[in-house]
Formats: structure tokens, sequence, C-alpha cells
């Protein structure tokens, strides 16, 4: 990020001159030196980045690469130094816009001085009938992944997730194998505050996305809590679903479907910022369910229907009125767990 780049780019924003004359002078003039085996090299005047661990630091690497999506015709996704590109390819002019778009990234990292490491790029093709066309970047082939982890979710290429559950699985077994080494679990209040803060969260994390919808992989998460709730021995001997009873657990699939409820209750109280059309509310006069029924679509791919902005229509529509209308989430919570257990009850 050298600093001349920086400063033209704060200007053309038409940022105060005041603003842009205190951050150039907080950033000229600076130098550095290394140590290595007890020797220091010589002072060297830096004229590129900030300091690290500055406040401003990201704010001005956000300024930096703004321009990055200049004239892609791919959608483009950022967060901090992570940049995807997405494009349908169904024709070959399709496959060459996403060639030009990657010389234009390739232009634009020379010009800013802010290369992409080839050896972390990759391309992922995804649909049955996918070319898998070759792309190139810096004249090198990109090479092709069938999975890739994104802000700590694994991306299958048949969106399937099987290895975000297989690796969240994982990861809560190895947290209740240092519980059980390290803590003594016979006591169902210390068993509710570890799990619920040490192991559930594995379970959770970014679980709008990745929700699975298969029976093996559904198993596959249950069973971790199955495990965990043994741990504790007043209940070892119970079943199951009374060993959920005593410990005031549910099961994971029910919790799962708790947090979409929470989640599409926030985002259509505009708690929570979506892409507008993701939920469309449904236009049906029938006055049964509630007044902010959503609107189905007509799917055929299982990616497609199990995907949040579909799953959640059915049980969300056939929530009450009362419930929908709670003033805040703690009170959607209540609501929603009071139907659930008169719903329960009934059957």
């Amino acid at each position: 990020m050298p600093h001349g780049r920086l400063i033209n780019k704060l200007r053309a924003l038409k940022i105060s001159n005041k603003v842009v004359k205190w951050i150039e002078d907080y950033l000229k003039g600076r130098k550095q030196r290394v140590m290595v085996r007890g020797e220091l090299s010589d002072w060297l005047e830096v004229f590129s980045g900030v300091p690290q661990g500055s406040v401003i630091g990201p704010i001005l690497f956000l300024i930096y690469i703004n321009d990055i999506k200049n004239e892609l015709k791919s959608r483009i996704s950022i967060f901090a130094d992570d940049t995807k590109i997405m494009h349908i390819v169904d024709t070959e002019d399709d496959r060459l816009e996403v060639e030009q778009d990657l010389s234009r990234l390739q232009k634009w990292s020379e010009i800013n001085k802010m290369k992409f490491n080839i050896d972390k790029c990759s391309v992922m093709h995804c649909g049955h009938n996918n070319q898998r066309h070759e792309y190139k970047l810096y004249g090198k082939d990109l090479r092709k992944t069938e999975c890739e982890k994104d802000l700590g979710v694994y991306i299958d290429s048949d969106m399937k997730f099987s290895s975000q559950i297989a690796a969240q699985a994982k990861k809560a077994y190895k947290v209740l194998g240092m519980i059980k080494r390290n803590f003594e679990c016979s006591n169902k209040d210390i068993f509710q505050i570890l799990y619920s803060t040490l192991v559930r969260p594995h379970l959770e994390y970014a679980v709008q996305l990745w929700n699975p919808h298969q029976i093996g992989h559904k198993n596959k998460l249950e069973q971790v809590q199955r495990r965990a709730t043994k741990m504790v021995k007043e209940v070892k001997k119970l079943s199951y679903e009374q060993r959920l009873t005593k410990l005031n657990l549910m099961s994971t699939e029910t919790r799962r479907k708790r947090g979409d409820m929470i989640m599409t209750f926030k985002i259509l109280k505009d708690k929570v910022k979506i892409r507008k059309g993701t939920l469309d509310i449904s236009t049906e006069k029938r006055t049964r369910g509630n007044s902010l029924k959503l609107a189905k679509s007509s799917l055929h791919s299982d990616q497609r229907k199990y995907f949040f902005s579909n799953r959640i229509i059915t049980e969300w529509n056939d929530l009450g009125e009362e419930i929908i209308k709670s003033k805040n989430v703690e009170g959607f919570k209540t609501a929603y767990d009071r139907y659930n257990k008169q719903k329960k009850d009934a059957e």
C-alpha cells in the first residue's frame, strides 16, 4: 500500500483536505529496522503500509482496495484481503468475461503494488454440467479445488457441506475430550455451562448457511450431543430423549430450526441486513398464519430447496401473529419456545 497512491485515493474520494493532510503526516517519516541473532540492520524509511495494530489501518486498507471492483463484470466479494469473484459460465462469452475480469484484477494488483498470492488462488467449479474451464493469473494456471474454507466455513463444490459438517463434529469431539480429561461432569449444572460454552458453538457456527438436510449429516451432529450427555453420571443410563429433558437441552436439529426462526425474525425486523429479494413477503390474502408470511418459490435442486431463504418459509408461515409481533428478539425467543412446548405437549 504505497503512501502516495493511498493519499491520491483519499483525495479522489473528496475527503476533507485537513483529514488527508493529517493521515499523510501520520504515515510519512516512519523508519524501521530488523534484528537477526542480536544484530540490528540500518534504519530504512518506510514508504508503504501503516503501523501494525493501528486503529486507522484497516480503514485505510479498505479505502485503498475500494476501486478493485471497478469495471468487473463478475460479482465480487471482499473480506479484508480475501477476494472472490463469482460468475455463471454457460457460454463462450461468459468464459471470456471471467478471463477479462482476471486480467483486470491482475492489472489492478500490479498498478497498486499489491499482487495476489498465486499459490493461494484457486477456481471452484460448481454444477453438474460445468465445463470446468482453465483460468490463468500472472500467466499461471489457477489450481482447481473441490473444497475451500471461507470465513471459517468449508464450502464443497457440490454445496452439500459434507466437509464442514465433518470438521465441526471433529472440533466438538476434541473439546469433549478435553472436558472429560479436565473436569468432573457428574453435576449437570457444571455440564450445562461447559457444553453450552465450549462445545455447542462448534455445532452452530454459521449454521444458517450449512444447515444439513441429509439424515447421515444430521445424525453426525446429533451423535456429538448424544455422547456429551452421557458424561453426566446421574442421567447416563437414561434414554437420549430423557437425558435431554433432565439437562434442559434441545436436540441439535430442534436448535437449528429455532436458530433459523430467530434469524428470520431479525431479518424481517431489519435487525440483520441481507440482499434485497432474498426474502419476499407473500401477497396472499388468506389470514391463516401471520401477517408477515413469506412467498414460496418452485425449486428443483436440493441445494436450493434446503437453502436458508427457502427452508424457513413453511415453519415461519405457520407461526401465529402473537409470535411474529414480538417487540424484540428475547420476546420472540420466549414466545417461540412456548409455542413449541405447546405443540410438543399436544402431540
